[in-house]
């Protein structure tokens, strides 16, 4: 992470192994990469006006350099468990001081959050034309097959749009030229409005496609998730779920268990009452 107007950089290790174990408890006084440095998936952010940016754990080092620098507008979401003990206070608070309006969230202390939803409040509210996401591929996934599709783009601010001509529209010609020319001053002022309004949509997304490296000719389907097979979705209808053979083996092992547990309770409890009814034989 490197810190604008400075020399050096900064690092964030994950507990991922005996390695970054061994290198969290002993810190190097000197790390040697084999290489030469690369640009990472923020390069993409000044090419957007306004951006939201996801990250998860330690998965804020690539997006910190960016969050710094403040050339885009940017709006961060970092989820972690123990935020301010794992990564410490001078990563947090050099995050906030240069995007106050962060939103950390401490999954340790509040659970964790539904991404998807507040991830979409995030770009609605801030108006975001992109998402960076740094992430694993699972919460990846579901985060980019939650965000709006280019059909959702292209209906944005339609409806509110052509109502508001509609009523506008009405208002004006009836004013003008009596009660008579309201539904027609209205449907006109109405089409007039949702239809520039389309076109403002339309250009918003040809300007995303551009910049994101797309043909703006080539129809651009949105990335469903891989659906079920029809006969598990039917199961699934009536709450059934097919299991795997392993999870089948592991549940025959937990009864199992569960059995033999019971077993060994009983076979104690025997020998326990053997033993009081022989005291009580005893003179």
């Amino acid at each position: 992470m490197p810190e604008p107007g400075k020399t050096g950089f900064s690092l964030v290790v994950s507990r991922a192994g005996d390695w970054t174990i061994k290198m969290i408890a002993n810190p190097p006084t000197h790390i040697w990469k084999r290489g030469i440095p690369t640009y990472g998936v923020m390069k993409i952010a000044p090419m957007f006006r306004r951006l939201v940016v996801v990250a998860t754990g330690s998965g804020i080092g690539p997006c910190t350099a960016a969050i710094m620098e403040k050339k885009v507008p940017i709006r961060v979401l970092w989820t972690a468990p123990s935020v301010r003990g794992t990564f410490g206070d001078k990563l947090v608070d050099s995050i906030l001081e240069a995007n106050p309006e962060s939103v950390v969230y401490d999954t340790r202390q509040h659970g964790k959050p539904d991404m998807v939803k507040l991830t979409y409040r995030l770009v609605q509210e801030f108006k975001a034309e992109a998402v960076v996401i740094i992430s694993n591929q699972k919460l990846t996934e579901k985060v980019v097959y939650g965000m709006p599709t280019w059909s959702d783009l292209r209906k944005h601010n339609t409806l509110d749009t052509g109502l508001s001509g509609a009523l506008a529209g009405g208002a004006l010609r009836g004013w003008k030229a009596g009660p008579r020319a309201i539904l027609p001053g209205a449907l006109t002022i109405g089409a007039a409005c949702t239809l520039l309004q389309l076109a403002f949509n339309e250009a918003a997304i040809t300007r995303v496609k551009y910049i994101s490296g797309l043909s703006v000719s080539a129809p651009v389907k949105p990335a469903t998730p891989p659906s079920k097979p029809l006969f598990e979705r039917f199961l699934g209808m009536f709450g059934l779920q097919p299991v795997t053979d392993e999870q089948y083996v592991e549940k025959l092992k937990a009864t199992r268990d569960g059995h033999l547990k019971r077993i060994a309770e009983l076979e104690q409890q025997i020998e326990t009452e053997k033993a009081g009814g022989v005291g009580k034989k005893d003179p």
